[in-house]
């Protein structure tokens, strides 16, 4: 049943577009006017009166307005030429779309106006002025089309194109093109469409600092949001994820990457921002740490995630040190970075340089590098800083992706108890599922670690080691891409120790402790054996994960 509608609610609506329309008439006139600044204040106006009756502007106000770009009259050239980009880009903001002819009639205006040289003579510069307005519209729009583009491609080049765009043409931070154009990235954050979180957290990510400052707190609140995995399991997406941890930095970057902010930002501001950044970017970029999620090509979490993280957040953290009041260094460094964030970063990048793709495992270990060995800024309260620095020294040309080379190195870290839960939880994963040959190596340098030739400290790295196991199956309970290659640890880890039935009865028994089903285990696994684990890195997946890993510079 249709809803009713009070008489005089129709009256008042009636009243209402009586005066719109009977205004337009001066509106158009005021098009004409002798001052320049009168003609734009006309445009502006008829943008903003075109959301009421978008068919009307499109049919009949385009319609007076086309013909009259071409002019002899100055005035009335250069008033029409402005408003029809603001009529333009008002009708696509209220999603009102065109027919081909006006389409095309739009799309001729700016060729018509060189062809009649109307740039020249008399006049030429504020029809300069009105065209490059005109343009800035029209590419506003298509810059905006191409930011929800299915094409990955696509939605590149409209990201570079806009960090050219808004210094150019949207200088003023209070330009209403602009707050349109942000709003609605920030609302496609949560839109349904993939492509279009995709392309709105890139957007945002190039966005200059000074049209950041008035708005950063809820930018980054809402690039942070869109950092979680979705609610829904139909509109989860990697991409969209990684496309926000990208954004999220890059917004964080240009907060940050002024040597001095105080002029533009109070005293108060500056440590709000730099707190929030502590306490909440940092906080979703570990989390992000811990995606495990999948689609239908695999385990696309965590590397998908790391296309920002990796590739950035070292940058963001330098970057917020370097700000630091050199006369009261200790105090605003303990209030801003202190060991516990230190300890988070460095153990999520090197749980994430033992693993099981080679190029996350090199790319994780060079971001640890260049922190560690960063010749300008020094990043202080880094726990056993000179063991790491002995295990990932200096050196451009360590085979830092070689699982043969560099988890040696990493596994001596299961030594310091900061470290030793997030060694181990990556660990497992390239143990449980690395091919026979690199297992083998894998689990002899673990071993090796685990019996040194002081008995006292084999015991106590032995027993350490079952609990560091025991954390992670209760923590990635629900995880089998975690649960089932840590289970296939446990037994090849005793199999060294024992026959293979009671290395099996063993990890029944650890099932049990830890309250999980190993009948659904084995179920979910498929029965995988080891010469399917073997052919598993030829898969969709690793091509997919070396795309996004390239994009990403490295």
């Amino acid at each position: 049943m249709c809803q009713q509608i009070d008489c005089s609610e129709l009256m008042v609506a009636e009243e209402v577009l009586i005066c719109i329309y009977s205004s337009l008439n001066l509106r158009t006139k005021t098009l004409l006017a002798d001052d320049k600044s009168l003609r734009e204040l006309a445009a502006d106006a008829l943008s903003s009166l075109a959301k009421y009756d978008p068919r009307y502007f499109a049919g009949t106000i385009l319609g007076k307005l086309l013909p009259c770009t071409l002019s002899s009259d100055l005035c009335m050239c250069h008033g029409a030429t402005l408003a029809v980009g603001e009529v333009i880009l008002a009708l696509h903001e209220c999603d009102y779309v065109l027919s081909p002819d006006l389409r095309n009639q739009v799309a001729g205006v700016v060729p018509a106006i060189e062809k009649a040289r109307l740039y020249c003579g008399k006049g030429g510069e504020i029809m300069l002025s009105a065209v490059s307005h005109k343009i800035k519209q029209c590419l506003l729009d298509t810059l905006h089309d191409n930011l929800r583009h299915p094409n990955s491609q696509i939605q590149g080049a409209a990201v570079a194109a806009l960090k050219s765009f808004f210094p150019a043409y949207l200088v003023a931070s209070e330009s209403k093109s602009f707050s349109a154009l942000t709003s609605r990235c920030l609302e496609q954050l949560t839109d349904p469409t993939v492509a279009a979180r995709r392309g709105s957290s890139l957007a945002l990510g190039v966005l200059p600092f000074r049209f950041l400052r008035g708005s950063w707190r809820y930018i980054l609140q809402k690039l942070c949001a869109a950092c979680e995995i979705e609610d829904n399991p139909e509109e989860r997406d990697a991409e969209a994820r990684a496309n926000a941890v990208e954004g999220l930095v890059s917004v964080c970057e240009s907060l940050t990457e002024t040597r001095d902010i105080s002029h533009l930002l109070s005293a108060e501001e500056c440590i709000s921002l730099y707190v929030f950044i502590k306490n909440e970017v940092m906080l979703t970029l570990f989390k992000a740490l811990d995606d495990y999620s999948k689609d239908n090509r695999g385990d696309v979490g965590s590397w998908g995630e790391l296309k920002g993280f990796l590739s950035k957040s070292e940058r963001m953290e330098l970057g917020s040190i370097s700000q630091l009041n050199e006369k009261d260094i200790t105090n605003q460094m303990k209030f801003l970075f202190d060991e516990n964030v230190a300890t988070c970063l460095v153990g999520g990048i090197v749980k994430q340089a033992v693993e099981k793709m080679d190029k996350l495992r090199e790319l994780a270990a060079k971001v640890l590098q260049r922190i560690l060995h960063n010749k300008s800024i020094f990043v202080p309260f880094i726990p056993h800083r000179e063991r790491l620095e002995e295990i990932v020294p200096d050196d451009a040309d360590l085979k830092l992706g070689v699982p043969t080379f560099s988890h040696p190195r990493f596994i001596q870290l299961l030594g310091s108890s900061c470290y030793r839960k997030y060694v181990i939880s990556g660990l497992v994963i390239s143990i449980g599922v690395l091919q026979r040959s690199v297992t083998k190596e894998l689990l002899s340098a673990l071993l090796e670690f685990l019996h040194p030739t002081d008995e006292n400290v084999s015991g106590s790295r032995e027993y350490n080691l079952s609990n560091d196991i025991l954390w992670v199956l209760r923590t990635y309970k629900n995880s089998d891409r975690v649960l089932i290659p840590t289970l296939k640890t446990i037994e090849d880890i005793l199999k060294h120790g024992g026959d293979v039935e009671d290395a099996k009865r063993k990890r029944l028994e650890l099932c049990a402790t830890c309250n999980l089903d190993f009948e659904t285990l084995s179920k979910a696994n498929g029965g995988t054996s080891r010469k399917v684990v073997e052919q598993a890195p030829t898969s969709d997946e690793y091509a997919s994960y070396f795309s996004l890993v390239e994009s990403s510079g490295f």
